[in-house]
């Protein structure tokens, strides 16, 4: 008997090792607050109870001088360099940390630390926290913290495994992420609360999987009630990313569940001169690929020629909510709306055999698109509304995540 508890205490040190070295570097993660054309020429710094300046290594922070202060302007001087007013000038990168608590940067207070990398004569400012404490705060900027805490446990794993999948994404700045939808909404210590703290401790270190790799794990705000296959709508197919019905979400209670906008000929016309494409007159427009209720191609028809609108471009061009949607004009079937020529010439022909002059006025005037939709965002992957109704319906955070992503599991 003894044999066998010292076995199951060897088998769970050997399995509580093998997770930790697939998470190690981990631990912490860096995030770009400024960066390119928001580089800083000056930042201002504090902490209620001073600082600690060094500089960031492989081994972690190296303490170089303390501040009793507990605000600082830092700004790149004269030389190029990086210099605390009235303090010291500093050879390099710089790092501060707070003797204790949070440290505020630039009016927003967040947990860690602050890096300040010089590059091209400006300083690209870093915030280094812990991925844990990351979480914290993209939980209540993604999702309600309001919502039931199994969604918010989904919503977790979803956020920590983008995190981890996606870490290289900014390396040649110097940091792993951003701070906007980029990569994950941050907000700092202001996003977090005891529910985005609760739902991200209760699944620390838990990320979700697909064949032993960790899954791209895409979320959106609503899906009207079909998910989207990747494939139509970046190109990709992806085979935990696939269209299916979504039983699950509420339509009522989604975000923009429904939706309707129309256009008139001249705004398609003014959406096509600002990509520079000319098709002449724009005729009409036509659904020609569709999967799942998601739209994959529309084709704009011309009078010299026709563009076709595909994949996720059919959302960004005609400014949607999603790709689910159908598009309901005043124009019948076989109807074009007709160039200058042959609008001149039906005219005249309507003229002179006195023939009703509604032909001239329907293609002229008042001739519209409206599109009628479902959803909001790229809808592949997990919907956030659908995980809140599963979550309210009794479902799992782990029954969620295998609903939306499909053959995954959580590690």
């Amino acid at each position: 008997m003894k044999k066998i508890i010292l076995l199951l205490i060897m088998i769970f040190i050997l399995s509580s090792t093998i997770c930790y070295a697939a998470m190690e570097g981990f631990d912490t993660i860096k995030l770009g607050l400024f960066f390119g054309d928001t580089a800083k020429d000056s930042v201002t710094i504090s902490s209620e109870n001073g600082l600690e300046v060094g500089y960031d290594s492989e081994d972690g922070f190296v303490p170089t001088m303390g501040l009793e202060t507990t605000e600082i302007r830092v700004f790149v001087n004269e030389d190029g360099k990086i210099e605390i007013e009235n303090t010291a000038v500093i050879d390099g990168d710089a790092m501060f940390v707070p003797k204790e608590g949070f440290i505020t940067i630039e009016g927003t207070t967040y947990r860690g630390s602050c890096i300040l990398l010089l590059k091209d004569g400006k300083m690209t400012v870093i915030n280094k926290v812990g991925t844990e404490e990351y979480l914290y705060s993209v939980l209540g900027k993604e999702m309600s913290p309001s919502w039931p805490l199994e969604a918010l446990k989904a919503q977790a794993i979803c956020a920590r495994s983008y995190a981890y999948r996606n870490k290289n994404k900014f390396a040649s700045y110097g940091f792993n992420l951003c701070t906007t939808t980029v990569s994950q909404v941050y907000g700092g210590v202001e996003t977090e609360s005891e529910k985005t703290i609760q739902a991200v401790d209760e699944t620390k270190g838990q990320l979700l999987k697909y064949n032993g790799q960790v899954a791209e794990t895409l979320f959106y705000a609503s899906d009207g009630g079909y998910t989207a296959d990747a494939k139509y709508v970046w190109g990709n197919a992806v085979p935990y990313l696939t269209a299916k019905e979504d039983p699950y979400e509420i339509n009522e209670k989604a975000s923009y569940g429904s939706w309707s906008v129309t256009y008139t000929i001249e705004d398609i016309e003014n959406m096509l001169a600002k990509r520079e494409i000319n098709i002449g007159k724009v005729k009409n427009l036509v659904v020609t690929g569709v999967d799942n209720k998601t739209v994959y191609q529309v084709d704009i028809i011309g009078t010299e020629g026709t563009y076709s609108v595909k994949n996720d471009s059919t959302r960004t061009f005609f400014g949607l909510k999603s790709q689910y949607f159908d598009i309901v004009s005043n124009l019948s079937e076989d109807d074009n709306i007709l160039s200058d020529w042959e609008l001149f010439s039906k005219n005249a022909y309507s003229f002179f055999e006195n023939e009703d002059m509604s032909v001239f006025e329907k293609n002229t005037n008042g001739a519209t698109f409206t599109f009628n939709g479902r959803g909001y965002g790229h809808r592949v992957g997990m919907s956030q509304c659908g995980a809140r109704d599963m979550a309210l319906m009794g479902f799992s955070a782990n029954k969620i995540l295998e609903f939306y992503y499909t053959g995954t599991y959580i590690e």
